[in-house]
């Protein structure tokens, strides 16, 4: 007659389907954390380059040439600014098209997170 309970080699069997179902749980865990990593950084240098967007033209200078600078954070932005290039002859009106190319890089990764490209209209350089 059998005695109630389990053998060792089914207890065993038991430990080990268990460690691998938690190890793909965590697994699972850490994956999704270090997506809500990413998604943050990203909302971070969305929420840069549209400050650095509106700063444009007030107190961040609309004129030809590249502007860069740290956000803190691990963040960085560079601003490239350059006539844009027309068929339209120019006329006698004391506005340009600028276009605007703005990049936003995380130093922690050294990556690109973000690059947008802008047409602002701004005074004519003397």
């Amino acid at each position: 007659m059998r005695d109630a309970g389990f053998t060792l080699l089914e207890v065993l069997i038991a430990l080990a389907i268990f460690a691998l179902s938690a190890q793909a749980a965590l697994w699972v865990f850490a994956e999704q954390s270090a997506g809500i990593a990413r998604a943050e950084r990203m909302q971070l240098a969305t929420v840069l380059a549209r400050n650095m967007f509106d700063r444009l033209g007030r107190d961040l200078p609309l004129r030809d040439g590249t502007q860069d600078g740290d956000a803190g954070n691990g963040l960085r932005w560079q601003m490239r600014i350059a006539p844009y290039q027309t068929s339209v002859p120019a006329q006698e009106v004391p506005l340009r098209l600028y276009a605007v190319e703005l990049a936003v890089t995380d130093e922690r990764v050294d990556r690109s997170l973000l690059k947008l490209n802008a047409i602002r209209l701004g005074p004519v350089q003397p």
